[in-house]
């Protein structure tokens, strides 16, 4: 087979080949990011899959974290299908599960995965600037072959929740009026994504999945109860933890910097939401949030501004003490607790010799 090349139709065509070749008796896993996009994704791939009388064996929804651990259990699977996540630094050990992957993602890639057990779709590669979340990518991945005409909806709620907008108004503009992304949150889809993001950190993600392929509109959104309730007991406690967030909040002016450290509760999403909400309300800051579990850290940060880019300074700031990196306004990391002080410190340099601040 020959060498593949990063152009997306010949990887969409590979794709649609990976699909047609799932048979009755193969076992496929779906792995999908735990939030918006992802959730969105694994309906959308669900959707279509129906639609070819093809079935996911099972779904796992994983985090940057979590993701090892999860493609450990495949040994039983011998087709996966992962949305929305970052597992490029795991080629090796993907290669070394001997199975057929689909991957489609839509962050910055730190190594092409294309090979002959592996079909990776992420634009970065024909555009390292340009912004489309997964469920976008998937939804006009599966629209090249199948009308996905009535699931539409589904990939706008998705690529809302995930901030997308400029790189995907064909899509956007279709049932979305506004001026500026900054809009998305006050819109139906932006609301239907924070329902949907709530529920999924207090029921679970896969339970919320199973709560959205039942749906056939946004509207329904608001009124299915497992969704509704579950984002109301999110709501309660999305209020103590912005408590949290305030009373430890650091303002470094000269850096134009809000950092904070709070400890995270009962394992729940709390840090993404959170920085999203004060990236909104203060674009001009980069803010970023060090949430503490089990001698873990996550770091949620955001800069709608986007001078900086924030997936390289995460990235720079975490590495030999964990991993990071994202997106240029919106970024992340993991970190072990004991590397707190080291990883704030290499912020503080990194701004002053970017702001250029003595």
């Amino acid at each position: 087979m020959k060498k593949l090349k990063r152009n997306q139709n010949e990887l969409f065509e590979l794709g649609r080949k990976f699909f047609l070749n799932i048979g009755s008796f193969d076992s496929t896993a779906l792995i999908f990011h735990r939030d918006v996009d992802g959730l969105s994704s694994a309906s959308i791939v669900i959707h279509a899959m129906k639609k070819m009388n093809l079935e996911v064996t099972k779904t796992f929804a994983a985090t940057n974290n979590s993701i090892e651990d999860v493609i450990k259990k495949m040994e039983k699977f011998n087709k996966i299908i992962i949305v929305d996540i970052d597992i490029t630094y795991l080629k090796t050990f993907l290669l070394s599960l001997k199975k057929e992957i689909f991957v489609v993602d839509h962050h910055p890639p730190r190594k092409d995965l294309n090979s002959k057990q592996i079909i990776y779709i992420n634009p970065r590669f024909e555009d390292a600037e340009i912004y489309q979340p997964a469920s976008y990518i998937l939804h006009k991945f599966f629209s090249n072959f199948l009308d996905m005409r009535d699931v539409e909806w589904l990939a706008v709620v998705g690529t809302a929740g995930d901030y997308g907008y400029e790189n995907c108004k064909d899509l956007m503009g279709k049932w979305i009026k506004i001026k500026s992304k900054k809009e998305l949150f006050k819109t139906e889809f932006g609301k239907a994504a924070m329902e949907l993001n709530g529920a999924g950190a207090i029921v679970g993600y896969e339970n919320v999945l199973d709560e959205l392929l039942k749906l056939r509109n946004v509207e329904e959104i608001f009124k299915n109860e497992t969704i509704a309730s579950g984002n109301k007991q999110f709501l309660k406690k999305y209020e103590m933890v912005k408590k949290l967030f305030l009373k430890n909040m650091k303002e470094v002016k000269e850096l134009n910097l809000v950092i904070s450290e709070i400890k995270s509760l009962e394992k729940q999403r709390f840090g993404s939401p959170l920085v999203t909400e004060w990236g909104s309300m203060y674009p001009k800051k980069i803010i970023i949030l060090i949430s503490k579990e089990n001698g873990v850290c996550s770091i949620n940060a955001r800069y709608a501004d986007g001078k900086i880019h924030l997936g390289e300074l995460m990235g720079k700031c975490c590495r030999g003490i964990g991993g990071g990196g994202g997106h240029r306004q919106a970024a992340g990391g993991t970190i072990s607790s004991n590397n707190v002080e080291i990883f704030k410190n290499r912020v503080y340099e990194e701004l002053k010799r970017f702001l250029k601040v003595k």
